[in-house]
């Protein structure tokens, strides 16, 4: 219900994009932090402190 009306949603799409679209792309190395911020250029979490970070697009936790 929206302003006191009640509705129902008519349609929803896929989303298309080109496959070289910048928001994700395959092949980007690098560890990124949750802001999605590269930290490290390579994919070792060596050294790195405590936190969650994303490599090769999983989530990966430092205790």
């Amino acid at each position: 219900m929206i302003d006191g009306v009640e509705d129902s949603a008519t349609s929803i799409d896929d989303i298309h994009g080109s496959s070289n679209s910048t928001s994700y792309k395959r092949g980007i190395e690098g560890v990124f932090n949750m802001h999605g911020q590269m930290v490290r250029r390579d994919n070792s979490l060596e050294g790195l402190p405590k936190g969650m970070y994303v490599v090769n697009g999983k989530k990966v936790i430092i205790k």
